[in-house]
Formats: structure tokens, sequence, C-alpha cells
């Protein structure tokens, strides 16, 4: 777990962010399904990060003024009907979630060799 007390001021503007966090979280679990022969294994984890932006219009360092973002935006609102979103200072926030789950095979007849299955899955 970190929180804004672990990181360095922003290097533009050099004020210290009061609105970060970034939280990781894992559990993993095995054991055997048939006694020396097919185990399984279970992995889950959990990232969550909460970040200020950078270069916001107007701040400075940024490419636009907060007066350009804003005509930048209306035009392609009215042109192209298309929403641009924010141009202010916001929290970006992100969220990984991986699931993998682990199959393992071992025969008793040496000349076989091992097998394993596998399946995983991230969402963000």
């Amino acid at each position: 777990l970190r929180n804004q007390g672990t990181i360095g001021k922003d290097p533009i503007t050099k004020i210290k962010s009061t609105s970060f966090t970034d939280k990781q979280y894992g559990i993993r679990l095995g054991g055997p399904i048939i006694k020396n022969k097919l185990f399984f294994f279970a992995n889950g984890e959990l990232a969550r990060r909460t970040q200020p932006t950078l270069f916001n219009a107007g701040e400075t360092g940024a490419l636009l003024t907060t007066a350009e973002a804003q005509q930048l935006s209306d035009t392609l609102r009215t042109k192209y009907n298309y929403d641009a979103g924010t141009f202010n200072t916001f929290n970006l926030f992100d969220c990984n979630c991986c699931i993998a789950v682990h199959r393992h095979y071992s025969p008793t007849n040496k000349k076989e060799k091992y097998c394993s299955f596998g399946r995983g899955a991230t969402m963000e």
C-alpha cells in the first residue's frame, strides 16, 4: 500500500499531491486433487491506483491554455458530436484484476510426459 506520503512533488508545479494511492493485493492457493498425481493451483491479483493528472490545460508546461482547450472541446462537440471529456485537473483511476487457474497431472508411468493445463483472465 502506498499513498501521497511515499511520492515526491510534481516536477513541473513543485506541489505535493494530496490524492495518490497505489494498492496491490494477491492470494495463492494450491493443493493435491489426487495424491502425487493431480494438483491444482489458483492465483488472484488486484491492483488499484489513483493519481492526479499532469500537464492539464492552463498549467505550467501544458500544451494548451484553458481557453484553447475549451475551444477545442466545443469544436469537437458541435462539429463531430464528440465529447472530449474534461481538460481540468482530475484524478486518474486504474483498476486491474487477474485470475489464473492451473492444474497439473503427473502420471505414474515414467515414459509419459507431464501434462499441464492453465487458464487465466485479466479484467480492467
